[in-house]
């Protein structure tokens, strides 16, 4: 901004990077916004304006420009003619032959004229101004609202949490147990089976022998 001879002429920003939560339901904040008018040299205004449309996604621009030169030289014009008529009015009363009427009377038209000249003085500054310095007038707004930090816990929700993790644990225990369970059982169940192979055998080799005794 310095850089292109500009200055920060006001600025106004709503929102903030505070953690405050609004409501209980509501855990995000507003989006921050600010606007800033700005004063720039009307030779560098179009520079300006194309840095400032790098730096986010510009939504919406309008320009408008207005030709002040015709008032200006119309007050420089009225602010001579006034000047004129003051000379006059300071002669009138530098020769006026000491009425206190009459040099009322003057010293309330010269306090008119000053009056009228300084104002018009102050607008033609005014316009001066205008045609040297451009006005830029800059809305932004935070593209995210700020996440604000999480409520803490309360007693109740911690009771509740343990809870729930604690069936979590002995549901995934009895899991792993019916795992190994069944994966035991063929094991469990070999034993039981050389013995009932054994008996069989057994009983075959009894009958073979009562045969041949026949």
């Amino acid at each position: 901004m310095q850089e292109k001879g500009g200055f920060v002429f006001a600025s106004n920003i709503s929102g903030s990077g505070k953690t405050e939560i609004l409501t209980p339901d509501s855990r995000s904040l507003p989006s921050r916004s600010g606007t800033w008018t700005l004063r720039v040299p009307t030779e560098r205004f179009s520079a300006l304006l194309d840095d400032l449309r790098k730096l986010g996604n510009v939504r919406s621009t309008k320009t408008s420009a207005e030709d002040v030169t015709a008032d200006y030289a119309d007050l420089e014009s009225r602010i001579r003619n006034k000047q004129r008529e003051e000379d006059r009015l300071l002669k009138l009363l530098t020769d006026a032959t000491g009425r206190l009427e009459e040099v009322l009377t003057i010293e309330r038209e010269l306090t008119r004229v000053r009056g009228e000249i300084e104002t018009a003085q102050g607008r033609a500054a005014m316009l001066k101004d205008l045609t040297d310095l451009a006005t830029l007038v800059v809305a932004v707004v935070e593209a995210k609202p700020l996440p604000a930090p999480p409520l803490p816990p309360t007693y109740l929700e911690k009771l509740v949490h343990i809870w729930k993790t604690s069936w979590e644990r002995l549901i995934v225990c009895l899991q792993e147990a019916s795992f190994i369970l069944v994966g035991a059982i063929p094991w469990l169940s070999l034993p039981v089976i050389v013995f009932i192979s054994c008996y069989v055998v057994h009983l075959w080799v009894r009958a073979r022998y009562a045969t041949r005794g026949i």
